[in-house]
């Protein structure tokens, strides 16, 4: 139930900010089972879900069957073989990586873009009620631990625009 409500919120954010338009080409980045990849691509002209967990691109591949959606396995320096993108999408993944990592996750988002490409990226925000949430559900054993052991960056909104700033990428929120 957690799971849908999360999905469910994030398709409506992205709907509303970001939407998926026809002719457009998607990249997921970090798609996970796939939920939100298949969405992308009711309206876009294809989507691509990239993943580095086996498990992951196997259930979204095998649940998940349309013309223009692909997943592929591998870490997102295949983005840049598979570009470019018109959008970059990538929910609640770089508070998943170390900072650098994130960086250059961002750089590698940006070359693998087409000119005057979108990026829509969430995370949770460090200065929201989102760390006692988070301390909550790690204490509530209903989750696997969150804190030190997921999240490894926490972002406000002041570093994540200073990453995708200097990633090349132009702020309009946040």
């Amino acid at each position: 139930a957690a799971q849908r409500f999360w999905q469910t919120a994030k398709i409506r954010l992205l709907d509303l900010v970001a939407p998926a338009r026809p002719g457009m080409r998607v990249a997921d980045a970090g798609c996970g089972s796939g939920v939100i990849a298949n969405h992308l691509a009711a309206t876009a002209r294809e989507v691509l879900g990239f993943d580095s967990n086996p498990a992951a691109i196997h259930y979204a591949a095998t649940a998940y069957s349309r013309p223009n959606l692909r997943f592929v396995l591998g870490p997102f320096e295949r983005m840049v073989d598979e570009g470019p993108f018109d959008q970059v999408v990538c929910l609640e993944v770089i508070e998943h990586l170390y900072l650098e990592q994130a960086r250059d996750v961002l750089a590698q988002f940006a070359r693998a873009a087409a000119p005057g490409a979108t990026l829509f990226v969430t995370t949770p925000n460090q200065r929201s009620a989102w760390p006692i949430i988070e301390w909550l559900l790690d204490r509530s054993g209903l989750v696997p631990t969150l804190d030190e052991a997921q999240h490894l960056t926490l972002f406000s909104r002041a570093l994540l625009r200073d990453c995708c700033e200097r990633a090349g990428w132009r702020c309009r929120r946040g």
